[in-house]
């Protein structure tokens, strides 16, 4: 047979067995596990080839079907960019949220910030007030105090 030319099945099979010794070899397994593994029109160098495989290099090599591997790639091609589109989308989602919450946070901090200081500017000038309050309590108790320091000094000295 001559390198340019494919071979059939039947003469791969005839081929393999003059080469091995014939299907009655007690090697038989071990070459054809090697061949599997290493050969040239078995897929990949040292990755034994599947059934699946097979299947798969028959069907794209046949013209009558590569149309419809084609096609049932494309589907999957589109199928799959509708599907990282979608994940994008929920992705933009859910930082628009992350971003949403982060805002009313901090407009919520904000607020509460505010809040706190009217509360202590209101406390501040509750405390200036009871302050004055005190003061001029003291004071008028002090006055008192002064008014009858003075009253009953003045009263000792008038009986004295």
């Amino acid at each position: 047979m001559t390198a340019d030319k494919k071979m059939t099945m039947e003469e791969r099979i005839q081929a393999f067995y003059k080469q091995s010794g014939g299907p009655g070899n007690p090697d038989i397994e071990r070459i054809l596990e090697q061949h599997l593994l290493n050969g040239k029109d078995h897929g990949v160098k040292g990755k034994k080839e599947t059934i699946m495989d097979a299947l798969c290099d028959a069907f794209i090599e046949d013209k009558s079907t590569s149309l419809i591997i084609d096609w049932l790639a494309d589907n999957k091609i589109q199928r799959m960019s509708k599907q990282y589109q979608e994940e994008e989308r929920y992705s933009r989602i859910g930082k628009e949220i992350g971003q949403g919450l982060r805002e009313g946070i901090e407009l919520l901090h904000n607020k509460r910030m505010d809040d706190l200081e009217v509360e202590v500017a209101r406390l501040r000038e509750m405390l200036v007030r009871l302050t004055n309050l005190l003061e001029r309590h003291i004071g008028a108790v002090r006055n008192n105090h002064l008014y009858r320091e003075l009253r009953d000094g003045a009263t000792q000295s008038v009986d004295s």
